[in-house]
C-alpha cells in the first residue's frame, strides 16, 4: 500500500520504481502501459 490508499502495487526494480494498479485491465496491460511512459514521459 503506497500512503493510505489500498490499490495494489509493486515494485519495478529495472526502473527503481512504484506501479500503482488504478485502471489497467490486466496486468500485462499495466506492465506495457509502465514502459510507454518510462521510454518516454511526455506520453503521460
Amino acid at each position: 500500500m503506497l500512503a493510505d490508499e489500498p490499490a495494489t502495487s509493486c515494485y519495478l526494480p529495472q526502473y527503481r520504481a512504484f506501479l500503482r494498479w488504478r485502471s489497467a485491465e490486466t496486468e500485462a496491460g499495466l506492465r506495457a502501459a509502465a514502459d510507454t511512459v518510462v521510454a518516454d514521459p511526455a506520453t503521460v
